[in-house]
């Protein structure tokens, strides 16, 4: 039986001085929004943790946040979407959150960005968002898919909030 490969597209959009902002799509239709956070800036450009580049889906049934899931999600949880390999680091994965400060590398995925406050953006319906993506990972990692996950930095759409260039680092 031949393996069918389906991509998963993020493309980051909008770097803040904590943070990156992007859309996730599956081929052409846009699914969520991304909220990742940022290590600092390497000569004048924010860097995020996970590094552009093609990247693998898997089920992680192992790390931590499986027993939270596995009881806020008990009829689809099947184990947490972790991305891999991500040079020097391991247990990263797609996950529910609001703010940027409630992951320390992971993806948080939501519907919307509506504002900003001290600790930086505001993803909002990020539970909808992430049920629905997790429904269509799951499945196609059950029906023998692989799922690759492809990050881009896009360079038309990149806009770099002011205050990311008073971020002294690396």
């Amino acid at each position: 039986m031949e393996i069918e490969q389906r991509i998963l597209t993020l493309s980051r959009q909008h770097y803040y001085k904590k943070s990156v902002v992007g859309t996730l799509s599956i081929s052409t239709m846009q699914v969520c929004n991304t909220l990742e956070p940022l290590l600092g800036n390497r000569k004048g450009f924010p860097v995020p943790l996970i590094p552009p580049g093609d990247y693998s889906l898997r089920f992680n049934r192992d790390g931590g946040m499986n027993e939270h899931y596995k009881r806020a999600l008990p009829q689809v949880h099947r184990g947490m979407i972790e991305i891999h390999p991500v040079a020097g680091h391991s247990l990263l994965y797609f996950h529910i959150g609001n703010y940027v400060k409630e992951t320390k590398g992971c993806i948080l995925v939501g519907s919307a960005i509506p504002k900003a406050d001290e600790d930086g953006l505001l993803l909002t319906n990020s539970a909808i968002a992430y049920g629905f993506l997790y429904a269509f990972l799951a499945y196609s990692l059950c029906d023998i898919s692989k799922i690759q996950l492809r990050i881009i930095d896009n360079p038309s759409n990149i806009k770099i909030n002011p205050t990311t260039k008073n971020d002294a680092s690396a």
